[in-house]
C-alpha cells in the first residue's frame, strides 16, 4: 500500500514538472508571436480531456487605459463564431425543423430568385455561390439586409447551448450592453496599432460570428464537444465530414469547420478575424 502511494505520488510530480515545462515553452511561443505580430493582448486556454491545463493572459485588454488581458477577458469571436451557428442548425435538423437539403426558401420566402436552387446545407458548407456579404459584389447588389436577418439566433443560442453549458460570459455583440472585462479592439495599419473602426450594429450581429467570449467559455465548449450532451455522434459525423463538390472531389471543410490531420489524428479546426490588419 505504502510503494502505490509512493509511486502514485512520484508519477503525479513528475506529470506536474512535465506539465511546469510544457507551461513555461508555451509562454515563451506565445510572447515571442505577440511581440513578431505587434498584438497587443492575448488570451490563451490549454485543455486536455476536457479540463483546462493552462489558461493565461498576455499584455493588454485595454491599450489606453493600462488593462491586463486575462483568461476572464471578453473579446469578439470573428468566425470562430461559425461552429456555433453550425450547431444550431444541425440541433433543428436533429429535431427534424429543418432539413439540411431544403432549399433557403423555404425558410426565407423573400430571398432573390437567384437564390431559389441554394440549400440549407450549401450555406453551411460555404459552397451556395452566395457572394460573401461584406464583398464589392454583395454590396452594390444588396444581397443581404443585415438589419431583419437572424432576428432570434441569440435567443437560441443562449437557451440551448450558452446557459446549459454555463458559459455566462458569452453573448451577441453588444455596444449597448455592460460587458463585464470586456476587451477593446485594435488593428495594424502601416505597422502602427490603432483603434478598430466603427462597426454598425447590425453587422455585428449575424450569424457568421458575431460574438462576444472568452477562453473560460471556450474550454467548457470544447469540452462538450467530445460528449453527446448537445447532439448526437452521428451528427458530429455529419457536421465533420469533407463538402463534395460539384465534381466529385472533397475539400476539407464541413458545416461551418475546417478539417486537417495532425500527426496522425484527425483535427477539427475553427479560426476567425475581423477589420484584419493590413
Amino acid at each position: 500500500m505504502l510503494l502505490a502511494l509512493a509511486a502514485g505520488t512520484a508519477f503525479a510530480q513528475a506529470q506536474a514538472n512535465g506539465d511546469a515545462a510544457l507551461s513555461a515553452r508555451v509562454d515563451l511561443a506565445v510572447e515571442a508571436q505577440q511581440k513578431a505580430q505587434k498584438i497587443p493582448g492575448i488570451s490563451l486556454a490549454v485543455c486536455r480531456d476536457g479540463k483546462i491545463m493552462k489558461a493565461a493572459g498576455y499584455g493588454l485588454a485595454n491599450v489606453e487605459r493600462n488593462v491586463p488581458m486575462t483568461p476572464e477577458t471578453v473579446l469578439q469571436t470573428g468566425s470562430v463564431g461559425k461552429q456555433f451557428t453550425s450547431m444550431a442548425v444541425v440541433m433543428l435538423f436533429e429535431e427534424g425543423k429543418m432539413g439540411l437539403d431544403d432549399k433557403i426558401a423555404k425558410y426565407i420566402p423573400e430571398s432573390p430568385s437567384a437564390w431559389n436552387d441554394v440549400t440549407v446545407r450549401e450555406l453551411l458548407t460555404h459552397t451556395s455561390g452566395i457572394p460573401d456579404y461584406g464583398s464589392a459584389e454583395a454590396m452594390n447588389k444588396g444581397v443581404i439586409d443585415l438589419r431583419k436577418d437572424w432576428d432570434y439566433y441569440g435567443d437560441f443560442l443562449q437557451a440551448r447551448i450558452f446557459r446549459p453549458l454555463g458559459m455566462a460570459s458569452t453573448q451577441i455583440i453588444s455596444e449597448a450592453d455592460i460587458v463585464p472585462h470586456r476587451s477593446s479592439g485594435y488593428r495594424l495599419v502601416k505597422g502602427q496599432l490603432k483603434n478598430q473602426e466603427w462597426v454598425s450594429p447590425s453587422l455585428n450581429t449575424t450569424a457568421d460570428g458575431a460574438l462576444y467570449t472568452n477562453v473560460l467559455d471556450l474550454a467548457k465548449w470544447d469540452a462538450a464537444l467530445y460528449t453527446t450532451r448537445l447532439i448526437r455522434q452521428s451528427s458530429f459525423d455529419l457536421m465533420w465530414s469533407p463538402v463534395k463538390l460539384n465534381d466529385g472531389k472533397t475539400y476539407p471543410y464541413g458545416f461551418g469547420w475546417g478539417l486537417a490531420s495532425r500527426g496522425g489524428h484527425k483535427v477539427v479546426i475553427r479560426d476567425g478575424a475581423w477589420q484584419v490588419s493590413r
